[in-house]
């Protein structure tokens, strides 16, 4: 089944815009327990798009941001709609160019309880309790974090995207899903797959507000009228798990994750 996913796989040049008012839905996002700022909605295309730039819709850059550090680089996120959150910067007393944009795969039904609370973490296997962090939102929309959510014979997935203040990140040397045994680049802007995978320790137990260093800017929204695995970019979540695993735990919402659960 894996390859004839990869035989099968299908491209997009652009991403498909999203509205509060569609995500509103039981099985999707709370949209009115969230403060919403439209203003700086985006939606990302692809080099492949003949529009770059003409509109919001169509945003695009080549390469690393200038503005974000080479530790902690800003790719632009092909594919992806940005809805975007409305944060008040000034309660953060250490906001400042040390904050950096990273991405956390998420269910949606966390989202509301995640900017309510704080994310909640529990130990993680490295020993201590913590918050996955990525700049990548390849490998932040594998569906063991952001479960793809089928609505109307149409697919949904959910990343959030975070400002965090990068002097608290603790890198990993050895990245969680490499110990499955991928071979290649899961995000060609990362080769060797070095750098994709940061850590913000906590309490156990606890809530990691804004004022500890990571705020959600916004909820990365990627609508398709196919299934993600599909798309080239996911050729390794196969590598993981077999499709129909995937499928059975993982679609849905059939498996939860845990950041906040009151």
């Amino acid at each position: 089944m894996a390859n004839s996913l990869a035989v099968n796989s299908v491209d997009l040049c652009c991403c498909v815009p999203v509205t509060c008012e569609e995500i509103d839905d039981r099985s999707l996002v709370h949209v009115k327990a969230i403060n919403w700022n439209r203003r700086f909605n985006r939606g990302y295309c692809t080099k492949d798009c003949t529009k770059h730039n003409t509109s919001t819709i169509h945003t695009y850059w080549t390469g690393r941001l200038a503005s974000s550090p080479e530790q902690y680089p800003y790719y632009v996120p092909s594919t992806w709609y940005r809805l975007s959150v409305d944060v008040d910067t000034t309660s953060l007393l250490d906001w400042s160019s040390n904050w950096h944009t990273l991405y956390h795969g998420t269910d949606p039904h966390n989202i509301h309880k995640i900017l309510k609370n704080g994310f909640r973490v529990r130990e993680c296997q490295h020993g201590f309790p913590a918050l996955y962090l990525s700049p990548s939102i390849h490998y932040s929309s594998h569906p063991r974090y952001a479960g793809v959510v089928l609505l109307n014979s149409v697919y949904f997935q959910f990343v959030l995207e975070v400002r965090v203040d990068t002097r608290k990140l603790m890198p990993l040397k050895k990245n969680e899903f490499l110990q499955t045994g991928v071979q290649g680049d899961i995000d060609p802007n990362f080769q060797n797959n070095e750098n994709l995978e940061f850590l913000l320790k906590a309490r156990e137990g606890n809530f990691i507000k804004p004022c500890e260093g990571v705020v959600v800017t916004g909820i990365m929204v990627r609508k398709l009228n196919f299934d993600p695995v599909l798309l080239p970019s996911s050729w390794w979540w196969c590598k993981w798990r077999s499709w129909m695993n995937i499928h059975k735990y993982y679609n849905n919402g059939a498996h939860q994750n845990f950041e906040n659960t009151d």
